[in-house]
């Protein structure tokens, strides 16, 4: 598919992920009213300069693609159960981490096969992926591993770095919750 930004969410109700390289992220309506979506690569050690998307790629109107908003109910995945929202950082941590399939402390990288080839998952991006405790984002992690290994769409995207990451689309039906 070809490379550009990610869409807005399509609905209160609706999830739209992409899992870009290691990150996660999952969005609803609410919470990218007037966001930007801003991303950076972390380290334990170091804070490396901020690193972004490319302007100027193409989007998905360029390439006329359907938009969410309407996208045909077959087009869209049934709805998967949200995991619990943990109470706190460290809970939402060993949850996600659960989920995701780390079940030995010692485990700090896991492989997913997805339509585009192997996706490493590091622990390490745990921290970034639940550190919003607004969001709890841990919520998620179901319908992130359900859209890496049967995402809607996957694009390409050029970052500052000089780098290419794939961003991993998926629809979903509303799961009646908001």
């Amino acid at each position: 598919m070809a490379s550009g930004h990610l869409p807005g969410p399509p609905g209160p109700y609706w999830l739209r992920w992409a899992a870009a390289n290691i990150f996660l992220w999952a969005w609803r309506n609410d919470d990218l009213t007037n966001a930007k979506i801003e991303r950076r690569r972390l380290s334990t050690d170091t804070l490396l300069s901020k690193i972004s998307e490319v302007k100027g790629q193409p989007t998905w109107v360029d390439s006329n693609l359907p938009d969410l908003r309407t996208l045909a109910r077959e087009l869209r995945t049934h709805a998967l159960e949200e995991v619990i929202a943990a109470t706190n950082h460290e809970d939402a941590i060993k949850v996600t981490a659960q989920y995701l399939g780390f079940i030995d402390p010692a485990i700090l990288s896991l492989t997913v096969e997805t339509p585009m080839g192997d996706v490493t998952i590091l622990r390490s991006s745990i921290y970034h992926i639940v550190e919003k405790r607004m969001d709890a984002r841990e919520r998620y992690v179901r319908l992130a591993l359900d859209t890496l290994t049967g995402p809607l769409e996957v694009w390409k995207v050029a970052f500052t770095d000089g780098t290419d990451r794939l961003a991993f689309i998926g629809a979903y039906e509303s799961s009646g919750k908001c």
